[in-house]
């Protein structure tokens, strides 16, 4: 594309040079009409203006000059004829100011009389102006035939960036789908392709979003739900376990008094119904142990009635009992009777959990069992803290196949908002902690 400012720069040096040329003409015309007139006064000697003023209507229209003849008086005698050069033409008065010279006139004194020349500048302008006329036409027309063709090709050209653009506003308003045409030209065919696998990635990168979003709601839905089917689990061994507890307990006592009573009076009198009341009495004894270890593996009385402090002394109390090869401490740092029911048993359950686990893999001979309470933001944080100092190892724990009691604990966890982690025991065993943001009763629970 031909820049403006080279046609510009042109004018401009045509301008400049026609008036250097134009001064230069005017003045070389006026030195010329001046000597010319100058000679001729001199050869007519003493002869009268009137005889020189004929001579000038003989001589005519001198180029560049208007010549006026003056007598004694000041009375003029002669003036110029019109130039018949272009007549009825002038250049534009902007331009005729812009290069006209300054040419000073001349006056001689002739006998009786003055001739004054003036330097003429119109016809000399007017020449330069059409110059300068067909310059700007011929520029014109090569400004066209030039331009023309790269403008048409610019807008070729900006059709296919329109349709860029179009492509880049439609993925502003996440039409993701949108893809571009290849073009013929390679660097916008290059600009095409790169959109194309940017828009591809984009539209991945959401969907790969969508399908994490609705899998994160489908998690927590699922986890409410468990966490609705732990409660009802939960009130149902609560239920079962007072049912157990109430009903068939004092149906079990019953049997055992009634049968101690029968015991008591054929002891002496009838040997043989005593013995066989005996052995009543016995049965309903294992009756009520296997009835009392049911009720307190549905659900600890002591935790609704006592606290979670007191239902897991009583539990590392019983494993204790059962497994003497296991030595398990237990270490209560904090008051747990403010906690909610909805947490406190979900901590004894994940106790539980890993002291069973610990019996049935470990191999240990020394468990240790921590719980306290630890300030976190925004509220204070119940710390479990199960360790041995068996065979396993972290990575076994968290990978074992077949095996939910550490998922069924991270589910517990999660569901609670809480964090648990499995790490190896020096120099052998594993640690399980589990964090817990506590939740307090309610004021009126407390009292």
């Amino acid at each position: 594309m031909i820049r403006i400012c080279d046609p510009l720069f042109r004018v401009f040096l045509q301008i400049t040079d026609s008036r250097k040329s134009i001064h230069e003409e005017v003045e070389a015309a006026t030195k010329v009409s001046a000597q010319l007139l100058g000679i001729v006064s001199q050869l007519n000697g003493q002869q009268s203006p009137a005889h020189l003023a004929s001579f000038l209507q003989r001589l005519g229209r001198v180029r560049a000059n208007d010549i006026e003849l003056f007598d004694g008086e000041g009375k003029l005698l002669y003036h110029s004829p019109p130039s018949a050069y272009k007549a009825g033409r002038d250049a534009p008065a902007w331009y005729s100011r812009l290069v006209s010279p300054s040419v000073p006139k001349v006056r001689m004194a002739v006998p009786d009389g003055i001739l004054v020349i003036h330097p003429h500048v119109s016809r000399a302008v007017l020449d330069s102006w059409d110059e300068l006329r067909r310059i700007l036409w011929l520029m014109g027309l090569l400004l066209i035939a030039v331009n023309a063709p790269v403008f048409w090709l610019a807008s070729r050209s900006l059709r296919t960036v329109k349709e860029i653009v179009a492509g880049l506003q439609q993925m502003e308003y996440m039409q993701f789908h949108t893809r571009l045409p290849p073009f013929k030209l390679r660097e916008l065919n290059v600009v095409s392709e790169t959109f194309n696998r940017m828009a591809q990635a984009v539209e991945d990168g959401f969907a790969a979003r969508e399908r994490a979003e609705r899998s994160e709601h489908q998690l927590q839905q699922n986890r409410e739900l468990t966490q609705i089917i732990q409660d009802h689990i939960e009130e149902e061994r609560r239920n079962l376990a007072r049912e157990l507890h109430d009903e068939l307990g004092q149906a079990v006592t019953a049997v055992r008094t009634i049968a101690t009573t029968i015991v008591t009076r054929t002891q002496e009198d009838n040997p043989e119904v005593a013995s066989r009341a005996q052995t009543i009495v016995d049965v309903s004894g294992q009756m009520y142990t296997a009835m009392h270890d049911l009720v307190r593996e549905l659900r600890p009385l002591s935790l609704d009635n006592l606290g979670l402090g007191d239902a897991l002394r009583e539990l590392v109390g019983t494993h204790a009992e059962r497994h003497p090869e296991l030595v398990i401490s237990l270490q209560v740092d904090s008051v747990l009777t403010d906690i909610s029911a909805e947490l406190s048993i979900s901590a004894y359950r994940i106790v539980q959990e890993c002291l069973t686990n610990v019996l049935r893999h470990a191999q240990a001979t020394r468990a240790e069992v921590r719980v306290s309470r630890a300030a976190a933001s925004p509220g204070d944080c119940l710390v479990l803290e199960v360790s041995d100092n068996g065979i396993g190892k972290a990575a076994d724990v968290t990978a074992r196949e077949g095996h939910y009691g550490v998922l069924g604990m991270r589910e517990r966890v999660s569901a609670l908002h809480g964090s648990l982690t499995v790490s190896d025991q020096h120099p052998s065993g594993v640690s399980i902690v589990v964090r817990l943001p506590v939740q307090t009763k309610p004021a009126a629970a407390l009292t």
